[in-house]
């Protein structure tokens, strides 16, 4: 998705009645409220929704492809954007803005995203142990069922834990291959810092053995001048 396709979508989420994507839709929208659990304020409140367009109109591939598919990423998206900040640079009332921005947003797409996650499509799959944190790899195919029986073919000997894997976005080898290689910097990063800290514990261990050797000298040195053995 261009960037500009991508503004223009939330542009138009982040108003009070969405139009949706086409002059028919807006002409047909009928809006209502309804009250739902707001995830990020922990309480409930009544939004504006679109009674007879789901997502008011809006594709749940195209929302899925607007790469925001979590709170973190909604928020430097929005920061960047309206502000040219980051998240943490942000004033307190820039920081209240954004939040609101971040509110309306949200409850707007996490629906989408999480059907979408669900049902899977044609693109990157991202392999996971259950319950894990850190992606194994990524892969590509043409729906999730295929995404599953190729992680068991190609991942299931790394781990017995349950393998899962989660729809990404739509794309091909050469994107997928992008993952991947971000994935491989954060594990040669890692490799890297736990090798550090293996030196760091065979120092730790080599002085330990060295003041025991110390001592053990400095105790049976004394004890001989004494006489005492």
């Amino acid at each position: 998705m261009q960037p500009a396709q991508r503004d223009n979508i939330v542009t138009d989420l982040l108003r009070k009645r969405p139009e949706g994507p086409t002059r028919s839709t807006r002409r047909s929208m009928v809006y209502g409220e309804q009250q739902i659990y707001d995830d990020l304020a922990s309480k409930y409140r009544d939004v504006v929704v679109s009674e007879n367009v789901p997502n008011f109109g809006y594709d749940i591939q195209d929302l899925f492809e607007l790469d925001l598919h979590d709170h973190v990423a909604s928020h430097t998206y929005l920061s960047k954007r309206f502000f040219q900040k980051d998240s943490y640079e942000l004033t307190k009332g820039q920081k209240i803005s954004i939040s609101r921005k971040l509110n309306r947003l949200w409850q707007r797409l996490k629906g989408p995203l999480e059907e979408m996650q669900k049902i899977g499509g044609s693109g990157i799959y991202s392999v996971k142990t259950r319950w894990g944190s850190e992606a194994l790899g990524h892969l590509v195919a043409s729906d999730k069922e295929s995404a599953k029986q190729m992680a068991e073919v190609f991942y299931s000997f790394l781990t017995e834990r349950r393998l899962e894997v989660t729809y990404i976005r739509s794309g091909d080898f050469s994107q997928m291959k992008e993952f991947n290689q971000q994935l491989l910097v954060q594990k040669e990063k890692n490799i890297s810092r736990r090798l550090e800290r293996i030196t760091e514990i065979e120092n730790s261990i080599e002085e330990a053995r060295r003041v025991i050797q110390v001592i053990k000298t400095v105790q049976d040195g004394q004890l001989k001048v004494n006489g005492d053995e």
